[in-house]
């Protein structure tokens, strides 16, 4: 289970920022990417191989992409949840618009709105 959500963690730890530094500039971050990444993801007890998680509201906006760029880039296992969180939106019907057949929150799946203290990543 965690192997299987190490997106978020990939990108938490990869960009660990004190609290006063909560902004940084676009040249910051590509510096930072120019620099010898598996650095980055060893000091998250990581490697090139590791599975790598995206998701989105629907999966493939930015879910799919995402993980295309991932594997592009060196990481072969990077992956997406089809339909990502909501799912894609009932095209017809009295319900048309609303995001209420697929994904992660439809499929009954545990979910909470409240941010879960002891789940979150702390430097």
């Amino acid at each position: 289970m965690k192997r299987s959500l190490l997106a978020s963690a990939l990108s938490l730890c990869a960009f660990v920022a004190r609290a006063d530094d909560l902004g940084v500039t676009a040249q910051a971050v590509y510096d930072r990417v120019q620099q010898n990444e598996s650095k980055l993801l060893k000091k998250c007890g990581l490697d090139e191989n590791a599975e790598i998680i995206t998701m989105c509201r629907s999966g493939s906006e930015r879910g799919k992409p995402s993980a295309d760029y991932l594997r592009d880039n060196g990481f072969p296992n990077a992956r997406y949840v089809i339909d990502g969180f909501q799912g894609p939106a009932i095209k017809e019907g009295p319900q048309a618009g609303f995001r209420l057949l697929s994904g992660w929150q439809n499929s009954n799946l545990p979910w909470s709105p409240r941010m879960n203290a002891e789940k979150m990543y702390r430097p």
